[in-house]
């Protein structure tokens, strides 16, 4: 197989892959690459990595470094597709296991699929149906029953022979379809795994080729795995029946042109619990009419909720940022999306009640070269996959004030609904934990909001300015329990 080409999304690619990609529907944007993912050209053996935003630039040379993560991240795709219509309008359902029956055929994951199928080849090789041939006179086992029945003995002072005898014997019958099935399967798989993942199988010949689309053989299979009682062959026609049913979803790319959507799906995995805050749609309530309802609700991005005992809570607000600055700073959030945050925690603030207490309120933002720049110590580092790197203060109505805005002092925390953390995550970490399953935990969150820089903010905060406490101090800082 030749060397891969290396590109990453947001650049401006080369031009032959350019030229290649701008054939695929959105995978360029405005003259950059929008596609994260692994592609092929047309007939070729030539892959194309399209890396995250924002990997490592060393990954651009690196071939072997390139191919690690963009394993990592087709899985992490192609688990969030299986579990989501988050990347798309397809029907999903979760990850494939042959041991979880459904309802109705859905997608599934093709990567999990793939290699469940490849991995079940290496192990027991093809399928071949097994025939039993029963004859007289034949090979194999003797079947005394059908022998007495219908082959005739002869006596020789006293003792019985049969001269003829009724054998059964196992013959391999390798033109059956699910043979041919189970070929274009393993080629199918092998072909787009190739690139992205480590496991390697020749291609497997067969007597005719099935054609692209697969999806008329399901009732087949299923008919034939009602028959089969063999754990190994009953998981194996489970496979290929999800593999053919599900071929009209599968694409010779693995990928996605909505990479933010990843961003946002891991880290809300890990950095959330289960469920949603929602504000409901607006009400418009006119005079002497009944109210209308409006369209749009306010849902933060993610929120993690602490339980301390049955009523009270301890809550942590995230909202996913796709950017990071330059090592300038242009690129950080506008004030309009500070300002959204802020009203994220004034309405779960409100919608929580009293018990509840508000730990923080923070941007989550990928690692980078102008975080390095700027954070500086401050930044994720080894075993520490994310660092709380600083905070960002909204703008004020100077007018009101008397000010202008080079006076507000980015130090005047009498009002801490002004202002938003920021924490730096390493996206490599991030997608691991998620893959494994590996949420953070609420002892990690209670150490990432009491380091001692947050403490010593905090303590100023509370002993130099008027604050007036309702279990609610504000975002970042540990508020008083």
């Amino acid at each position: 197989m030749a060397e891969p080409l290396i590109t990453r999304e947001g650049d401006k690619p080369e031009a032959d892959i350019y030229s290649f990609l701008k054939r695929r529907n959105g995978y360029i944007r405005k003259g950059k690459v929008q596609f994260v993912g692994c592609c092929r050209f047309d007939k070729g053996d030539t892959v194309i990595y399209s890396l995250p935003k924002y990997c490592p630039d060393s990954m651009l040379t690196d071939v072997k470094a390139a191919r690690e993560y963009m394993t990592l991240v087709c899985r992490v795709i192609e688990r969030i597709r299986s579990r989501t219509d988050a990347l798309d309008d397809d029907e999903v359902d979760s990850v494939f296991d042959v041991t979880v029956p459904h309802e109705k055929r859905k997608r599934v994951d093709k990567y999990a699929l793939s290699e469940y199928i490849l991995r079940d080849y290496i192990i027991h090789g093809l399928y071949v149906k097994k025939d039993i041939e029963k004859q007289r006179a034949g090979r194999g086992k003797t079947l005394w029953g059908a022998t007495v029945r219908r082959c005739a003995p002869i006596i020789d002072r006293g003792t019985v022979i049969y001269p003829d005898t009724v054998n059964r014997r196992v013959i391999d019958d390798p033109s059956d379809i699910m043979t041919m099935l189970h070929a274009a399967a393993v080629n199918r798989s092998a072909k787009f795994l190739s690139g992205i993942s480590d496991i390697r199988v020749e291609p497997v010949r067969t007597a005719a080729e099935l054609g692209d689309d697969l999806s008329g053989y399901c009732g087949l299979i299923a008919r034939r795995s009602a028959s089969v009682f063999e754990e190994r062959t009953l998981n194996l026609f489970r496979a290929l029946e999800a593999f053919c049913g599900a071929t009209r979803y599968y694409r010779e790319d693995s990928g996605t042109t909505v990479f933010h959507r990843v961003w946002e799906r891991t880290n809300d995995y890990v950095w959330g619990t289960p469920g949603k805050w929602e504000s409901g749609n607006p009400r418009y309530h006119f005079k002497e009419r009944e109210p209308l309802n409006g369209k749009g609700d306010q849902i933060p991005d993610t929120v993690h909720i602490i339980k301390r005992n049955e009523h009270a809570e301890k809550i942590h607000i995230f909202d996913s940022k796709y950017y990071a600055p330059k090592e300038n700073g242009n690129g950080l959030p506008a004030n309009s999306d500070i300002v959204k945050q802020i009203s994220y925690y004034m309405f779960i603030r409100k919608e929580a009640g009293g018990d509840a207490l508000i730990r923080s309120n923070s941007f989550l933002f990928p690692m980078n070269d102008g975080f390095r720049a700027l954070a500086r110590g401050h930044i994720p580092n080894g075993k520490n996959w994310y660092s709380h790197a600083g905070y960002v203060r909204r703008g004020e109505f100077v007018q009101f004030r008397g000010k202008t805005a080079d006076d507000a002092s980015d130090n005047d925390f009498d009002n801490l609904e002004k202002w938003v953390g920021m924490i730096i995550v390493e996206p490599e970490q991030l997608y691991r934990r998620y893959l494994k399953g590996e949420p953070i935990e609420p002892d990690e969150l209670t150490a990432l909001f009491n380091d001692g820089e947050v403490e010593e903010k905090n303590d100023s905060i509370l002993s130099d300015s008027a604050v007036s406490v309702d279990n609610t101090v504000g975002n970042v800082p540990v508020a008083v329990e």
